[in-house]
């Protein structure tokens, strides 16, 4: 069977069943099976054999059952890079680029920063590492450490890390990452990142399907959302150097702005995403620089 009456046998099926963009699905499937990534399927079709045309059926009815493209085709691009991706891991959403940008901005202004700068920071939760592993990519001055309590998910950035060139670079410690704050050491820590989970508990059922198959731990922020990244802000204020910077990705800034007052924090920009809405807060220790 040539590729593109697969494509379109596979796409009518996804569009029957509500999918948004049924035919570019359809052939990151089989483009993923047949190993093609790079080439264009309809430009260039080839003949599929009966192995390849059973399974890709078979991920396609997979997909019907609203999993997770991603899960299924094992990779996601994040900030024009490939990562990888497995079931039982958080899959990266283009929203959380803001929080990179965010970070990016930062270091511009930092009236300090120079080739030589060196920034010791921590990724909270890694998940599959897109945002550490983006970061060093992008100002190799970052000294990043990586924490997640999920095996899977430090298995993954692992794989991740590597595949990008920086094994060995990058320690990723499969630790809860509360309990790891007892062991960094006060005030030496200069950028904390996190994309903490941040969906409020009663809107879990609310979700889609597909977003419902990802890991739990990684969406439920609690009864407001934000008792995750309060609870992150309180264990690593003493972390956090003079002049530290936390990002966080929320989908309730102002929220978490007036509770984290509250914990001797001051919000020092927000970054909103493509849709206006404010997606991170840059926060700074209050007490420490206004005296």
């Amino acid at each position: 069977m040539k590729s593109t009456e697969l494509l379109y046998r596979g796409g009518e099926k996804l569009n029957n069943s509500g999918i948004i963009s049924p035919i570019c699905e359809s052939e990151l499937i089989l483009s993923h099976l047949l190993g093609k990534q790079d080439e264009n399927l309809f430009i260039n079709p080839i003949e599929v054999n009966s192995a390849v045309e059973s399974t890709f059926d078979n991920l396609i009815n997979l997909r019907l059952n609203k999993q997770p493209l991603a899960y299924l085709i094992g990779y996601q691009y994040f900030y024009g890079r490939k990562y990888f991706v497995s079931e039982g891991v958080f899959i990266p959403r283009y929203d959380s680029e803001i929080l990179v940008l965010a970070v990016l901005n930062y270091l511009k202004r930092d009236k300090v920063y120079n080739i030589n700068t060196r920034y010791n920071a921590l990724d909270w939760g890694i998940g599959t590492g897109v945002l550490m592993i983006t970061l060093t990519l992008e100002c190799p001055q970052m000294n990043f450490v990586g924490v997640d309590i999920n095996p899977q998910a430090c298995q993954v950035a692992e794989t991740n890390a590597k595949h990008h060139g920086l094994v060995n670079t990058i320690p990723i410690y499969q630790v809860d990452g509360f309990a790891y704050s007892e062991l960094v050491k006060p005030g030496s820590i200069d950028i904390l990142i996190s994309n903490p989970p941040y969906i409020k508990n009663s809107l879990l059922k609310e979700l889609s399907p597909e977003v419902q198959k990802e890991p739990i731990v990684a969406l439920s922020g609690g009864k407001q959302g934000i008792e995750v990244s309060l609870k992150i802000l309180e264990s690593y204020y003493d972390k956090v150097a003079v002049n530290g910077r936390v990002f966080l990705e929320t989908d309730n800034a102002q929220l978490l702005i007036k509770e984290a007052i509250k914990y001797d924090y001051q919000p020092e920009n927000t970054y909103v995403d493509l849709s206006g809405q404010e997606r991170v807060v840059v926060f700074k220790k209050r007490r420490v620089i206004d005296g």
